[in-house]
């Protein structure tokens, strides 16, 4: 009896102290910065910055494929950099190369709005045959 009491009442006393240090820190950092500036932080931490385009560049259909009416949608995946440019795009999924190759070339020209951080993105860009 004597080596269980000591183990247990240590414990309780450690698991008590954080459950009010974070009910006393959850309230008053939501209830204080809320008047404030409630989106920054929630934002950061939930869900990055929007990304938001500045320059878009349609992709030039390729003549050769215009012939054959190929169509259909090239996954692009590339990074955008802090300065709102782009980096790295390739094409993920592709129903042609050449349809890639029109694809990243209009992805690279385009340009965002500044953000905090380098970012990962996917987008598809449709073909079609008007």
């Amino acid at each position: 009896a004597q080596t269980v009491a000591p183990p247990s009442t240590p414990p309780q006393p450690l698991s008590e102290a954080p459950a009010p240090q974070v009910v006393s820190m959850a309230a008053p950092s939501t209830a204080a910065p809320a008047g404030r500036a409630p989106e920054p932080e929630p934002a950061e931490a939930d869900e990055p910055v929007p990304l938001k385009l500045v320059r878009k560049v349609d992709p030039e259909y390729p003549r050769a494929l215009l012939a054959q009416q190929r169509q259909g949608a090239v996954l692009v995946q590339f990074t955008v950099r802090p300065d709102g440019s782009v980096d790295a795009p390739q094409a993920m999924r592709s129903p042609d190369r050449k349809l890639s190759a029109a694809a990243i070339n209009a992805v690279k020209q385009w340009r965002f709005e500044p953000i905090p951080t380098p970012r990962q993105v996917s987008v598809e860009i449709g073909f079609q045959v008007d």
